[in-house]
């Protein structure tokens, strides 16, 4: 069997920790110590892996606001605290629509609650088990995995246990979620990583041998392509001693009966994923741009101007309307985010890790997703544009998407507060704004509070959200009004995302 230790940085290494402080530095974001139920209301199980379980979440203060509570048991053990660690510290940094967001974190003496945004599909393994996956579909999928795991690389972040049960994918739309990142590790190309882990179908022969890089990655996905043509792996056994010796010493087979209804470049992908030498192996951007899964068919939407003008505005977005719009992309239609994500694929670039907007711009297509925005007409000009941004974070892509005007006026602005955690019939004060990015995890909570409440007196004169009458602390009012108008005489109201 393979054995479980920990090998890295110091950040991951096994450490016993036997107070608040100690643990609280583990992770990446402040724990909430508060009872969970006091801001959440938690329904039904829906999911269940490895020392947790998964349940359905409302707001308490804004019910129409659901989220996943991932809960993990600690029984006392502050071992199991290190792969919690490690799947916070991955999911906050990446910007990616292949992963779930981390929302905040609670903590009590026998367990933690790590919120995620709310994501309904199936498990990979299930979907290849029902038998629902084409040739076809498993193009879409292989695609989409393969560019998360490259973003996951470009942040030196290797999974380690990619398999079918860590993948989800909605059946309908067929997006995909990579999960479950407690196996994972921070990479670096001078040097080999020699822990052995992971489900022993899908394991790299390099981490059998004790000494891997990030191309372990690329051989599960191999193996996971390979599965979901023809429904078994490639080297199978009953005995896990007998797998791994197939996986380092056997040569990969094609069953006639298993691949003849299937194409031949599928076969030709598969096989040079699966090279037993990593470094002879198929980089992941050379995968990419495999015949097999290149669509000569898949051209470039062409966006209306008013898209392209949110894309030049997003750097100076308020700190309030980017909450806002989060909020908004909680409670969006999964069909039309399914639709922007493909959008946002389109335009992806591996290398960066985002979205390359002059393909947009520069794009004809045949693609008639806008046509329901007709009063948006599409930029004549816009390569000729000197303030353009050349790339594109997925999170400031979906803000663009977002019609403020349209899209945000069934938020009034007093229901928005009540999701900050403002009672509708108290003031509104600095504090509680505090209360609520503390809670949230931000750092430099309190000074982003004030930013947060001059915004919040922008909004009340400035925007459609404020249809109800919201009442201020006079006193914080009065300075902070002052300071807000003084500082946009200036030009150096402070906008920008939070951390």
């Amino acid at each position: 069997m393979l054995k479980r230790y920990k090998r890295g940085k110091d950040f991951w290494k096994d450490q016993s920790h036997s107070d608040n402080q100690s643990i609280q530095n583990l992770f990446s974001v402040k724990l909430n110590e508060e009872p969970i139920e006091h801001f959440y209301k938690l329904g039904h199980v829906f999911g269940s892996g490895d020392g947790f379980i998964l349940k359905e979440a409302a707001s308490i203060a804004d019910p129409s606001f659901r989220v996943a509570v991932k809960v993990y048991k600690l029984n006392g053990l502050t071992s199991k605290l290190l792969p919690i660690a490690r799947e916070v510290s991955a999911l906050r940094s990446f910007d990616h629509p292949s992963f779930p967001k981390i929302q905040e974190i609670f903590k009590n003496r026998n367990k933690i609650y790590v919120i995620c945004d709310i994501w309904k599909g199936k498990r990979l393994y299930d979907l290849i088990f029902e038998s629902k996956i084409s040739e076809s579909d498993t193009k879409i999928i292989i695609k989409q995995l393969l560019k998360a795991i490259a973003y996951c690389h470009s942040k030196n972040i290797m999974h380690r246990n990619l398999r079918p049960e860590n993948i989800m994918v909605e059946p309908e739309t067929l997006q995909l979620k990579v999960i479950n990142f407690d196996s994972s590790s921070y990479f670096s190309t001078k040097g080999d990583l020699n822990t052995c882990l992971g489900e022993p179908y899908y394991v790299a022969p390099e981490v059998l041998g004790g000494k891997y890089n990030k191309e372990s990655d690329v051989w599960s996905i191999g193996v996971l392509c390979y599965l979901m043509l023809t429904g078994c792996p490639p080297f199978q056994d009953e005995d896990h001693q007998r797998i791994y010796y197939k996986i380092l010493k056997k040569p990969l087979k094609f069953c006639r009966s298993q691949w003849i209804y299937l194409s031949q470049n599928s076969a030709k992908f598969v096989q040079q994923l699966c090279v037993k030498d990593p470094a002879k192996r198929m980089k992941i951007e050379e995968a990419l741009d495999h015949g097999w899964l290149v669509d000569s068919t898949n051209e470039i939407p062409i966006l209306p101007q008013n898209i392209i003008d949110n894309f030049n505005q997003n750097a100076t977005l308020s700190i309030f309307r980017k909450e806002v719009i989060s909020l908004y992309l909680s409670t969006i239609d999964a069909k039309i985010l399914a639709r922007w994500n493909k959008l946002y694929d389109h335009a992806y670039c591996s290398a960066t890790g985002k979205a390359n907007l002059t393909k947009f711009i520069q794009a004809s297509s045949s693609i008639k997703y806008f046509d329901q925005l007709s009063d948006c007409t599409p930029s004549q000009d816009n390569s000729e544009r000197k303030d353009q941004a050349e790339y594109i974070s997925y999170s400031n892509f979906l803000a663009a998407m977002v019609d403020f005007k349209a899209d945000l006026p069934k938020f009034s602005l007093q229901s928005i507060l009540v999701h900050f955690g403002v009672d509708i019939d108290q003031e509104v004060d600095i504090q509680t704004l505090e209360c609520y990015l503390k809670r949230k995890g931000h750092k430099h909570f309190k000074r982003k509070a004030a930013v947060l409440y001059k915004d919040i007196l922008g909004e009340l004169s400035n925007t459609p959200l404020c249809n109800q009458e919201v009442r201020l602390d006079s006193s914080e009012a009065k300075s902070s009004n002052q300071e807000f108008i003084e500082e946009k005489k200036e030009g150096c109201h402070e906008d920008g995302v939070l951390n």
